[in-house]
Formats: structure tokens, sequence, C-alpha cells
């Protein structure tokens, strides 16, 4: 048990969601279709610089998504896209906050040993 004294901090509780579980009952919507999509690109593994099918696969879902930008072909199988928000599109300003998000698409080239394949 801990004494009010102890030197060890506690971290505050996060502050809550805004959305509270609306935003999360709407993406559940979509569980079966990104499960399949999931599954469809673990099933077709490629190595580094050879995602030909994965970021075709990729970039195909974010314009269906209906992403401002998609860009491919960077560093030959990579891909940015843009998301420009609708206060930026409302009035053609440059977005005053950015986030910026990464992922590997690329297989190790190794032998799974589960129970899922």
């Amino acid at each position: 048990m801990l004494s009010k004294k102890s030197p060890i901090a506690l971290e505050p509780r996060p502050a809550a969601l805004r959305a509270s579980g609306r935003a999360f009952a709407q993406i559940t919507v979509f569980h079966p279709e990104l499960t399949t999509f999931r599954r469809d690109l673990h099933a077709h593994p490629e190595l580094g610089f050879e995602e030909v099918y994965t970021s075709s696969r990729v970039a195909h879902a974010l314009k269906l998504c209906g992403v401002d930008e998609v860009h491919t072909g960077i560093a030959k199988t990579g891909i940015v896209a843009v998301i420009k928000g609708q206060q930026a599109l409302k009035n053609g300003a440059a977005p005053r906050r950015l986030i910026g998000l990464w992922a590997d698409m690329d297989a190790l080239p190794m032998t799974e040993h589960n129970e899922f394949g």
C-alpha cells in the first residue's frame, strides 16, 4: 500500500473522450470489411520495396474513403495520403494542426507459427 508521502507519482487520469463511444459505435459497422481487408493483405505478403499489391490495395482503399490526396510511388511502393480537414476545405487556408501517421506495409521473410494462418 502506498502512503501519502510515497515518492511514486501516479499518472493523471486521461480526459474523457468527447465522442462518448459514438465514434466507436460507428466504426464497428465497418469491422467485417476491415477484417476482410486485413486478411487479404496478410494473405499476400510482400518484402520491402516489392509491395506492389499491398500499396495498390491501400491506395485504392484510401481513395474510396474520400482522402483528399493520395500520392503513390514514393520510394517505389510507398504512399502519402493527405487529409485536409473540414476547416481547411471551407476557407482554403492551410490547416493549423497536423498529424503524421506512418505504417509499414512490408512483410518479413519468416514463417509464422500460429493457429490463425
